[in-house]
C-alpha cells in the first residue's frame, strides 16, 4: 500500500492548523478579557503541568506511528534498530497491524493511569501550594481534578492519532482534530459567557477527546480492515516482545523528550515558583503564540513526515529529497511570517481588546523566537535522522536539557526576570543541537542546504501553484 500525500492532506493539513489558530484567536480575546491574571496564570499553569505529564509518552507515540507506517509499506517484522524486509507485493502483514494495535493499547492504558495517579497526589499538592490552598481562585480544586481527568483521557487516546498518520490518513487525522477543537471552542465560549470563569475552560477540555476518538475510531477500523483483523488472535507474549522491540528506541526518544521539556514546559513550571501569577501568564501567553507559530510552520512537514518515511523506506531519493525540501522551505517562510506578526502585531491587538495581560518586552520576544526557530529547525532535522530507526542524538539532548534547566534556575535565583530565562534556556542549544543534527544530515543524504532545500523547495512550490 503506497502512501501518498494529496493535495486534500495538505489542504485539511493547513486548514486544521488555521483553524487552531483561529480557534486559539476566538478563545483566547474572551479569556484574556473576561478571567483575572491570577486565573490566566493558574490556566497556563495547569497546562504546563499537563505538558510535563505527558512526557510519560516517553516517545512511544512517535515509534507506534513510524512503525504503522512501516506495517503500511509491507513490512514484514518490526526491528529496534532498522526497518524490517518489505515484502515483494507489499501487502499490509495484518497480524502484525493486530499485535502493533494491542501493543499500543497495552502501553497506553499504564501510562494514563500513572498520568492520573500522578496528578491526583504530586499535581494536587503543588496546586494547592500555587493557588494558597486553592483559594486564589474560585472553584479550583474541581477545575484542577476536572482538568486531571481530561488529561488521562486525552494520552489514553493518543495511539489513534498515531494510527491515522502512520496510514497516512493525513487529512483524516486533521478532521478529528477539528472536531475536537469546534468542540472545545463552542463550550468553551457558551460556558464563559455563562459566567463559568476558568471552569469552562476545564469542561470544554474534557470532553473534547472523547469527540476525536469517536471519529478516529470510525475512520481507521474500515469495514475491510476489521474483517481482516478479526482472524488474527495475539496472546500476551507476542503483545511482550514488539513492546521490548517499541522500548528499544521509545526509551531514548522519552529521555530526549524529558531534557527537551526543560527548555518549553519545565521551564514555565519553575518560572511559576518564582515569579508572580502575572508575570507567569505573560510569559505564558507568549509561549501559547509561539507555539502556535511553530505548529502552523512545521505543519506541512509533518503532514508530509509519513510520506517522506515512504519515500525513504522504498530508495525513491528524488521524491524523497523534493518533499524534504519543500516542506522545510515552507516552514521558513511561515516561521518568519510568523514572528513578526507576533512581535509587532499581537501587543496591538491586545491593547484593542483591553486584554488583562500583555506580553514581555519586544527584546524578550525577539530573543525567544530566535531561539525557537533554531531550536524547531533541529527538531525536523532530528526527525529525518529516525528515518533509519536509530536516536544518535540522545545523550546531546539529555546534557542539554540539563544545562539549561540549571541555567534556569541560576537566572531566576538571580533575579533575572524573564529574558534572563530565555537567554538561559537559548544559549545551550544555539552552541551545540541548532547546527549539529543539520549537518549531520546534510552530509549523510548528500544535501547541500542552498541548492537542495532552498533552491529546490523553490522550484516545488512554483510547480505547485502552476498545476493549481
Amino acid at each position: 500500500m503506497a502512501i501518498q500525500l494529496s493535495k486534500k492532506d495538505v489542504f485539511w493539513g493547513y486548514f486544521a492548523e488555521f483553524f487552531s489558530l483561529a480557534s486559539g484567536l476566538i478563545t483566547l480575546p474572551l479569556i484574556l478579557k473576561l478571567l483575572t491574571s491570577d486565573e490566566i496564570g493558574v490556566n497556563y499553569i495547569m497546562l504546563t503541568i499537563g505538558s510535563i505529564v505527558s512526557l510519560f509518552d516517553f516517545g512511544f507515540g512517535t515509534q507506534f506511528g513510524r512503525n504503522v507506517t512501516y506495517v503500511f509499506s509491507g513490512v514484514e517484522s518490526l526491528e529496534k534498530d532498522k526497518v524490517g524486509l518489505i515484502n515483494n507485493d507489499r501487502n499490509i502483514n495484518y497480524k502484525l497491524l493486530v499485535t502493533l494495535i494491542k501493543t499500543a493499547k497495552f502501553v497506553y492504558k499504564r501510562i494514563s493511569i500513572i498520568v492520573l495517579l500522578f496528578m491526583l497526589s504530586f499535581g494536587t499538592y503543588y496546586m494547592s501550594i500555587i493557588t494558597d490552598n486553592f483559594n486564589a481562585v474560585d472553584n479550583s480544586l474541581s477545575i484542577w481534578l476536572i482538568y486531571s481527568c481530561s488529561t488521562f483521557f486525552n494520552i489514553y487516546y493518543t495511539y489513534y492519532l498515531s494510527l491515522l498518520i502512520g496510514k497516512g490518513l493525513i487529512q483524516e487525522s486533521r478532521k478529528a482534530m477539528i472536531l475536537s477543537k469546534s468542540t472545545s471552542v463552542l463550550l468553551t465560549f457558551i460556558l464563559l459567557y455563562c459566567g463559568f470563569g476558568l471552569l469552562a475552560v476545564a469542561i470544554s477540555n474534557f470532553i473534547a477527546p472523547f469527540v476525536s476518538r469517536y471519529y478516529s475510531y470510525k475512520v481507521f477500523f474500515t469495514s475491510d480492515v476489521k474483517i481482516q483483523m478479526a482472524s488474527h488472535k495475539i496472546d500476551k507474549s507476542e503483545i511482550k516482545e514488539l513492546f521490548q522491540v517499541i522500548w528499544y528506541n521509545a526509551r531514548k526518544l522519552g529521555l530526549i523528550m524529558v531534557a527537551a521539556s526543560s527548555l518549553t514546559y519545565l521551564t514555565m513550571f519553575i518560572v511559576s515558583c518564582f515569579l508572580s501569577l502575572a508575570d507567569v501568564a505573560s510569559y505564558g501567553l507568549m509561549i501559547q503564540l509561539t507555539g502556535i507559530i511553530c505548529v502552523v510552520s512545521m505543519s506541512l512537514f509533518n503532514s508530509m513526515l509519513p510520506n517522506i518515511s515512504y519515500l525513504y523506506v522504498n530508495n525513491e531519493v528524488e521524491r524523497f529529497k523534493n518533499k524534504l525540501a519543500i516542506s522545510l522551505f515552507v516552514f521558513y517562510i511561515l516561521f518568519i511570517v510568523g514572528s513578526f506578526v507576533l512581535i509587532y502585531v499581537v501587543p496591538f491587538m491586545l491593547e484593542i481588546i483591553d486584554s488583562k495581560t500583555i506580553l514581555p518586552p519586544t527584546i524578550v520576544l525577539l530573543v525567544f523566537v530566535i531561539f525557537n526557530f533554531f531550536e524547531k529547525n533541529q527538531s525536523l532535522f532530528s526527525q529525518i535522522l529516525l528515518l533509519e530507526n536509530k536516536v544518535p542524538f540522545m545523550n546531546a539532548a539529555i546534557l542539554t536539557g540539563i544545562i539549561a534547566t540549571l541555567a534556569v534556575l541560576i537566572s531566576l535565583y538571580l533575579n533575572f526576570g524573564i529574558i534572563g530565562v530565555v537567554i538561559a534556556q537559548s544559549i545551550p542549544t544555539l552552541l551545540y543541537s541548532a547546527w549539529k543534527w543539520p549537518l549531520v544530515v546534510f552530509k549523510k543524504f548528500n544535501l547541500s542546504f542552498y541548492t537542495d532545500v532552498l533552491e529546490r523547495g523553490f522550484v516545488q512550490i512554483k510547480k505547485i501553484n502552476k498545476n493549481a
